[in-house]
């Protein structure tokens, strides 16, 4: 599932190419065979990804918004408890949000 990416989907590129593969007489000869296999491999393009702005940003602002949740729970001693679990889970955010940008970036 892509969150921090979209991409478009290969479909259409590699439908089009086993279409005018499967159209075509296969040739007598190895070859030509190979080398025109070759050509319609080519046709087929990755998908492109780009990223998706508004999931990173949200994503940004919730490590923020537990950062100065921290920061206020900190300065009162009553919120020891609250800040305490709070640090946790931010710590836990700090590693998974960078952790699934990363991971989502380098897959393909």
């Amino acid at each position: 599932m892509a969150f921090f990416f979209k991409s478009q989907g290969v479909a259409p590129s590699l439908s089009q190419a086993l279409i005018t593969a499967l159209s075509e007489n296969p040739p007598a000869n190895n070859d030509v065979a190979q080398a025109r296999a070759a050509v319609l491999a080519a046709t087929v393009q990755p998908p492109a990804r780009t990223v998706n702005p508004w999931n990173v940003g949200l994503a940004l602002l919730f490590l923020v918004a537990l950062f100065v949740g921290c920061l206020y729970t900190a300065s009162d001693d009553r919120l020891e408890d609250l800040y305490t679990g709070m640090v946790r889970v931010f710590q836990v955010m700090l590693g998974l949000v960078p952790g699934a940008l990363l991971g989502e970036s380098s897959a393909r």
